[in-house]
């Protein structure tokens, strides 16, 4: 519905259960809040226990650990056991391993990142820089966190398995992505086992040919006969060969027909004539299930079964609350000793999954009970997830409950949060179900569309989303935040109508927001820099330390953003050292949020390298500049005002580091920006200021071959004042005849031949105020 765009990010936006990491240091769980919202280790990197109803299957397993092959294929339909195969393997193979099962969260490349990290780390700590390189969200896909997941793999100090469990669910572009490079960079005497119902979308059949893939589908799978008694004796099912050679053959050793055999022949009277009767095809089976297994148990725990299959995963918390009971743990510790459908999801006896086709036949029941129940069921569920963080979770039960107004409610409270994160993938999966309809009738929802094309970097859609939800601008948003206050916010970030209409819509949305709003402080840090702009350097000042003040520690991108224009400030205003102080500090907190690959620092880089170039710091100053420029070139599709600020603080930077052609170059694209410009306040007098200070016949050609050295700004920095040599080289403490050589190599630098001269031409430059 919305496209595929690029995602860049503006703002990180606390969401209601965000938890900022210190200012003292991040830690790898602080890189991740907000990244993962529920429990990855209880589930996600659950490694699956081998209890003792488990056949060993010792030639396959061999196979499978002794290959020479750096990945492993287990493909086959449901129910052959390929997730036990694989941990069986996985416990004879005498290497270290993770294990990472897949679920529709890593479609979105960020989050499929950050549990790889979490997956590998776990196998061999990753030191905490390349953990966070490793799970940055902002970062360029395939041109900085591709690479760096292959450096991750190539620098791995031992051999490893690593296993991707229901890899079938993968299929989005990003991520496979991903998963081609993990496949194809998987260091030798390491394996990547990926288990699933189908063959991912990677190059198998090259592969296959260099020698790298070991593959094993369903028909080495399927049970033999002796492994169809031994699993049926675990069970207590005694079967003559005859009708266990019957049953394996009608079943065509499919293992989970063969597990729900066992289950369902235990208590039979007459194993050999139930088996008879016992088919391997779906439907049949859940049948089966249905009028014998479920006929077994008792009225009460009948009734607990059906209703709590509306959950894909059960414990006694979510099932006492969703399920309004207090008897859920006695309920799941009788299903547990009576039967095997109780699958565990982790060591401690908390969280199960019913097996899936034994589910599907509760869920079929519960319909046939009464559909109106079921939706109070999920609508309960939703609620309990969202509590507990599981946002994916909350938002499958709002939908199978047909709830659009909680699917909206949910969507709009945790979408800002989520994109500004680099969650980009996830929001559009969640308002792809959509028509453009029913987006057009809840605010809520028309609202996260803006926000997600204002992220990817679509502002020509902004303002459609934006319109739509103005229909209802005196309605409250789910959170507090009125309708009115969100399309002024977003109508301001976008910049499309300029400057005055920016500050002044943010500022109205300051003013209609709550109090405690997360959206606050960027209203504030936008009219300050619009205000800047516009040449009103005190309003300015006080609603960038305002911005500064009310983002604190839950919104460090802002933090940064308002320490950035009030070093412009300072700079601007003759205060150097002021304004080197704030860009340092802010710089600082770039550094310790891992803000610095975000496309709208290129402006907080830009003003870095213009503070360092001022005093004589080269090697900072170019370094700055040079990701600033990166940056700059990511930053496409937002408010012109914005971008021609960046370019023109680093064509001011590359100036005066005597790259004169890149500083053209800069000016060139700020001419192109500023022309799309409604209202652009000083930015044409700072253009035509800047561009001025590009002639050639202003520029000498030392200073772009030469620079001066810290030395010699510290000399000239004296020469405007009534100092003589040797006054300056006492104040400098070094001889008079170190001063006048380092003078005179500023002269010649800056193609002049006296102090007059060089005053002025320093000036003219910008190395002097």
């Amino acid at each position: 519905m919305l496209g595929a765009l690029q995602p860049v990010t503006l703002f990180a936006v606390a969401g209601p259960n965000t938890k900022a990491a210190s200012r003292s240091g991040v830690s790898k769980e602080g890189l991740l809040e907000g990244v993962l919202r529920f429990v990855p280790s209880a589930i996600k990197l659950r490694r699956p226990e081998l209890h003792s109803g488990v056949v060993p299957r010792p030639e396959l397993t061999t196979r499978l650990a002794d290959t020479d092959a750096t990945i492993g294929l287990v493909v086959a339909p449901p129910g052959y056991g390929k997730t036990m195969l694989v941990r069986q393997m996985t416990a004879a193979a005498g290497r270290p391993y993770a294990w990472l099962t897949i679920t529709a969260e890593d479609n979105d490349p960020s989050a499929f990142l950050v549990y790889l990290a979490l997956a590998l780390d776990s196998v061999e700590p990753l030191d905490p820089q390349t953990f966070a390189a490793l799970a940055m969200s902002e970062a360029d896909l395939v041109s900085i966190r591709l690479p760096r997941l292959g450096n991750v793999l190539a620098n791995r100090a031992q051999p490893f398995v690593l296993v991707l469990d229901d890899v079938h669910l993968l299929h989005e572009a990003g991520s496979v992505a991903v998963l081609e490079r993990l496949a194809a960079d998987m260091p030798r005497g390491s394996q990547l086992v990926l288990a699933g119902r189908s063959a991912p979308p990677l190059a198998l059949p090259r592969m296959n040919v260099k020698g790298d893939l070991l593959r094993i589908g369903a028909e080495s799978l399927a049970m033999n006969e002796r492994e169809g008694r031994t699993l049926l004796a675990e069970a207590g099912v005694q079967l003559g060969p005859g009708a266990l050679e019957s049953l394996v053959s009608r079943i065509e050793g499919w293992p989970a027909g063969l597990y729900l055999a066992a289950i369902t022949l235990r208590d039979s009277h007459d194993p050999s004539a139930a088996a008879a009767r016992f088919a391997g095809d779906d439907r049949l089976v859940a049948d089966y299930l249905r009028d014998e297994a479920l006929r077994a148990f008792p009225d009460e725990l009948r009734d607990f079964l059906v209703r709590s299959s509306v959950l894909d995963r059960v414990s006694a918390r979510v099932c006492d609350d969703v399920l309004e009971r207090d008897d859920s743990a006695r309920m799941l510790a009788a299903i547990e000793a009576s039967n095997l459908f109780l699958v565990p999801l982790d060591r401690h006896g908390e969280w199960y999954r019913y097996h899936h086709l034994f589910r599907d036949m509760l869920d079929d029941e519960l319909n046939q009970l009464d559909p109106s129940v079921r939706a109070k069921l999920h609508a309960r569920a939703s609620e309990w997830w969202e509590r507990h963080g599981d946002i994916d979770g909350a938002l499958g039960h709002a939908r199978a409950a047909y709830d659009i107004d909680r699917m909206a409610e949910l969507i709009w409270l945790h979408a800002p949060a989520y994109l500004s994160r680099g969650r980009t993938a996830t929001v559009t999966r969640w308002l792809e179900p959509f028509t453009p309809d029913e987006v057009a009738t809840h605010a809520p929802l028309a609202l996260a569309a803006a926000w997600w094309s204002l992220t990817a970097g679509d502002t020509g859609s902004v303002g459609y989303w934006a319109s739509l939800a103005e229909r209802a601008e005196g309605e409250i948003l789910p959170g507090g935040m009125p309708v009115r206050a969100a399309v002024l916010l977003l109508r301001a970030l976008g910049g499309t109508q300029g400057l005055t209409r920016a500050r002044d819509d943010a500022a109205l949305a300051f003013g209609l927001d709550r109090p405690d709003s997360p959206f606050r402080p960027i209203a504030r840090f936008i009219e300050g820099s619009a205000h800047r702009l516009l040449g009103d350097r005190e309003l300015a000042r006080d609603c960038l330390e305002d911005g500064a003040r009310l983002s604190g520690v839950l919104h460090p991108s802002v933090y940064v953003h308002c320490l950035s224009d009030l070093a412009l400030l300072a700079i601007d205003a003759g205060a150097p050292a002021e304004g080197a102080a704030l860009i340092d500090q802010a710089m600082r907190e770039v550094d310790r949020y891992v803000l610095g690959e975000r496309p709208a620092m290129a402006l907080v880089y830009a003003t870095a390298a213009l503070s360092h170039a001022r005093q004589g710091e080269t090697a900072a100053a170019r370094s700055a500049s040079k990701h600033g420029l990166w940056l700059l070139e990511k930053l496409t599709g937002f408010g012109a005002g914005l971008v021609a600020d960046a370019a023109l603080a680093l064509a001011r930077a590359t100036l005066l580091l005597g790259d004169v052609s890149t500083s053209r170059m800069l000016v060139r694209e700020a001419h192109r920006i500023l022309a799309r410009c409604p209202d652009a306040g000083v930015l044409p007098t700072r253009l035509e200021e800047v561009e001025r200070m590009t002639d050639a016949s202003t520029v000498p050609v030392g200073l772009a071959a030469t620079p001066l050295t810290p030395a010699e700004m510290r000399v000239l920095r004296y020469l405007p004042t009534h100092l003589s040599f040797e006054a300056i080289a006492e104040e400098l403490i070094v001889s008079r005849n170190t001063v006048k050589t380092q003078a005179i190599a500023a002269y010649r630098k800056l193609g002049v031949s006296s102090r007059a001269e060089a005053v002025a031409q320093a000036r003219e430059l910008g190395l002097l105020e």
